[in-house]
């Protein structure tokens, strides 16, 4: 398993991504090696209603390769932000993306941020503060080192941050002009004020 490559080459682009890496991790992986395996494992029923005609491959992704900032030690991804974002019923289905902000200050400290962007629109429905709290609160309960980093390490000036945003403003301005969504950014500059 490694980084997947890709040609992507639809006729609304400018110029075509050639053997682009997309930086996922993932693997190729022919059916006819599929039935082997099954076959071999005991499986082979799971493909029988499978309806299966063409012999084409399947392409498995498990998700961004090394997509993630460190906080006072502690290494905090996407995928585990997104989970928790996307999992709280109040803020769902107002949530357009969230972008992973890693920063120095002034003093140099380095700081980290949770941008979140309201779809067009949209407003947050429970105070910022109360969302800050259940989020980071999630993330603790998931990952340990953060845990450790957000109550024993880190100081009371240096405390993560979540942020609401309104549709294409602050760190969201410009819409996404990548391919893929960006979810972490790391030295970004806008307006904080």
């Amino acid at each position: 398993m490694g980084e997947l490559v890709a040609t992507i080459s639809r006729p609304y682009n400018i110029s075509p991504k050639i053997r682009y890496n997309i930086h996922d991790r993932g693997h190729v992986l022919r059916f006819g090696e599929l039935k082997r395996i099954l076959r071999e494992t005991g499986h082979s029923s799971i493909l029988k209603n499978s309806g299966r005609i063409l012999d084409l491959p399947l392409l498995f992704i498990y998700g961004r390769s090394d997509m993630s900032i460190e906080y006072y030690g502690a290494k905090v991804t996407p995928d585990s932000l997104r989970e928790i974002l996307f999992g709280l019923d109040v803020l769902a289905p107002v949530l357009s993306t969230f972008r992973l902000i890693s920063y120095e200050d002034a003093a140099h400290n380095k700081r980290m941020e949770v941008a979140v962007e309201l779809v067009e629109g949209a407003t947050l429905p429970l105070p910022v503060e109360m969302l800050q709290e259940t989020v980071f609160e999630k993330l603790a309960a998931m990952n340990g080192d953060f845990l450790n980093a957000w109550k024993r390490t880190a100081t009371a000036d240096n405390m993560p941050e979540l942020r609401v945003f309104a549709f294409n403003t602050g760190p969201f301005e410009g819409g996404q002009r990548r391919l893929k969504n960006e979810y972490v950014a790391s030295n970004i500059k806008y307006d904080k004020l």
